[in-house]
């Protein structure tokens, strides 16, 4: 069964080229994995002494099922959206409990280590042929060319991205050389095909995983991460907005400028605040799970997703952004979805495990151990950063399976050394 599980990883890697190839049916590969893998979890016993489970996730499972069922009721959703929204959004924590019920914990994190070398080298290629063919041009953001084995430039990204994350916890754990030249390779092509968000993030999660080297306190570090990612939205706002005013339309279009001429971020944080709790009857319970900013609700056409997202991305034209399919924003997604509370206890799920693994990183001495830690814990605050201007917390993504795999080996090994977690 472990052999699902990596599997399940590597899979998640390359998904999105082979959906961006015109294959819809891979789009469900990853659903079947994560069936067959909790299906095994309940089913399935462990050899040897069962590793205990910790409660700080189950409970809030729990009380996020129980909000969603609530949420449901109120609101008459869909009972089939609900189960799908529900899946959608713990499928990955199903990676968690496979890893603490059943495996040892070494070989899983050497073969995520290793995948992930294996899956940034092997970009390498990929990333100089694009650069080769477009003439080092039209070859950043976006709309990288090269990128074809992650299927875009924001999936490339976030492997070079976590290559550089460990690279810096290995060097500062055995203060080998080859692996500033590991960090160099990673974050030259990181630089050469960043997206937005990755650049906003990047040097954030970098000072807060070396503040005790820079001494930095977290006030200063929230502080510096809020300009960033301010001053970075408006930037990236004006210009996206001029380059489709020039490029995009025609300027007497005032139905779509009226609709791009703020971010879209901040249109949808507008709309589900001041718009959306006047429609539903309990806005603390959002609109009913998969039927707002979901990529489940935005596949159902709801009458809320049409009327929040669907006649906004209509309006932008094919290839501006016109084929959204989802509220570009977990945060906004969720909360209107299963209201503020469902956000919060989802959220706190994130933060706890991140801070399990943290407190780990500081305690472990072997490098390796130190290493994976460290992984861990950058993956969870990309994802919970992400998650502001990405739908991150849905779908397959290999940053998600990642972090749930890692934390879960990470969890085992204190559970192991009697480091009990209450």
């Amino acid at each position: 069964m472990i052999y699902i599980v990596y599997f399940y990883l590597a899979w998640s890697s390359v998904a999105e080229y082979f959906v961006k190839a015109g294959i819809p049916a891979v789009s469900y590969i990853d659903e079947l994995l994560a069936l067959v893998l909790f299906i095994h979890l309940l089913l399935g016993k462990p050899k040897g002494v069962s590793t205990p489970v910790p409660v700080y996730i189950t409970k809030r499972v729990w009380v996020i099922l129980g909000i969603s069922f609530l949420s449901m009721l109120v609101n008459m959703a869909s009972p089939l959206g609900a189960l799908q929204f529900i899946f959608s959004i713990l499928k990955p924590i199903i990676l968690f409990y496979w890893v603490i019920k059943f495996t040892q914990d070494d070989q899983l994190m050497h073969f995520a280590i290793k995948w992930l070398i294996f899956i940034i080298l092997i970009q390498v290629p990929f990333v100089v042929y694009g650069l080769l063919t477009s003439g080092f041009t039209g070859y950043t953001g976006d709309f990288a060319t090269g990128a074809t084995i992650t299927g875009d430039a924001f999936q490339l990204a976030v492997y070079m991205w976590l290559g550089s994350m460990f690279s810096i916890a290995y060097f500062f754990s055995k203060k080998e050389k080859k692996y500033l030249v590991f960090l160099g390779l990673c974050f030259s092509i990181l630089i050469l095909t960043s997206t937005k968000q990755i650049t906003f993030l990047f040097p954030f999660v970098v000072i807060f995983l070396l503040r005790k080297q820079l001494r930095l306190t977290l006030t200063k570090i929230i502080i510096f991460a809020s300009v960033i990612l301010i001053i970075g939205e408006t930037l990236f706002n004006f210009v996206e907005t001029i380059f489709v005013r020039n490029y995009g339309v025609e300027q007497s279009d005032s139905d779509y400028f009226a609709a791009v001429e703020g971010s879209e971020k901040i249109q949808g944080y507008y709309s589900a605040i001041y718009e959306l709790p006047g429609e539903i009857p309990v806005p603390l319970l959002g609109a009913g799970p998969g039927q707002y900013g979901s990529y489940v609700g935005m596949n159902a056409r709801t009458p809320l997703s049409k009327k929040y997202i669907m006649d906004y991305s209509d309006l932008i034209p094919f290839g501006f952004g016109g084929t959204l399919t989802y509220r570009s924003s977990g945060l906004i997604g969720i909360y209107g979805d299963i209201g503020i509370v469902g956000l919060i206890v989802l959220l706190s799920i994130y933060f706890s495990t991140i801070g399990i693994s943290l407190n780990y990183a500081k305690g472990a001495t072997l490098p390796f151990d130190k290493a994976s830690a460290f992984l861990a814990t950058a993956s969870g605050i990309l994802i919970v950063l992400e998650s502001v201007m990405q739908n991150i917390f849905e779908g397959n993504w290999f940053l998600l399976n990642l972090f749930w795999v890692m934390s879960g080996c990470v969890v085992l090994k204190q559970i192991r050394s009697q480091n009990i977690i209450k």
